[in-house]
């Protein structure tokens, strides 16, 4: 079981071990509001979740830093232009 839900094109595909949907309520309300469209940075992006979820909902622009081989794959699959994938592990 992956730690985050499996999100593609607007559903879960697979449920994680942690609770993504309450979470990104939290992370949602806050969005709200900001000026748009804005751009997110997401560094340790495990498998996307929020980061396809905020592009998704807000048009906008995201950039998922992950070193997780199963991202690229997902990146794919949601075939969002909106996301930019830097595979990379950062220190």
């Amino acid at each position: 079981m992956p730690y985050q839900d499996v999100w593609i094109k607007g559903k879960v595909e697979r449920k994680g071990y942690r609770d993504c949907e309450n979470r990104y309520k939290a992370i949602k309300e806050q969005l709200h509001g900001l000026p748009q469209p804005f751009t997110v940075l997401d560094i340790g992006a495990d498998m996307g979740y929020f980061s396809f979820r905020i592009a998704e909902d807000f048009d906008a622009k995201v950039t998922l830093i992950e070193k997780n081989k199963k991202i690229k794959e997902l990146v794919s699959a949601n075939e969002n232009p909106q996301i930019i994938l830097i595979q990379k592990n950062i220190t």
